[in-house]
């Protein structure tokens, strides 16, 4: 649940504004199975030849480290899957623009490398990431 103040705002503004939360709160709704902000494209998969390297523990929203709440990238040749068990939590992509999705035990999020992300933990979740290398 979230609160929009809109106290010190023209009626005029203040419709505008509900109007743009009501349509994005509805858009989830709609979507939660599906990218949140860009229905037409899909997320990447993972290509054929790669080997996997590292899987990480189970993260939850107390445990996991701080870095994958911030914006940061894979190295070269890098890839990852994650893979939410419990709860839901949103992945976002930052480039080259925004893409958010909404991943639960039914949709895992593949991290491509040298693309800048993160992931916003929503509530209760539990969740891992599995490292892969490419094969040359």
């Amino acid at each position: 649940m979230f609160y929009i103040t809109l106290d010190n705002l023209c009626i005029k503004h203040k419709e505008v504004i509900l109007k743009h939360h009501i349509h994005h709160i509805t858009r989830i709704a709609d979507n939660n199975t599906k990218q949140i902000n860009q229905e037409n494209d899909a997320m990447r998969t993972l290509p054929n030849k790669l080997k996997a390297t590292y899987r990480t523990p189970d993260f939850d929203q107390g445990s996991v480290p701080a870095g994958i709440l911030g914006r940061h990238i894979t190295s070269e040749g890098i890839w990852g899957e994650i893979t939410v068990s419990t709860g839901s939590l949103t992945y976002q992509i930052l480039e080259p623009e925004l893409q958010e999705y909404r991943l639960d035990k039914n949709h895992t999020g593949i991290i491509e490398p040298q693309i800048a992300h993160q992931i916003v933990t929503n509530g209760v979740s539990k969740f891992h990431i599995q490292f892969f290398k490419e094969l040359l």
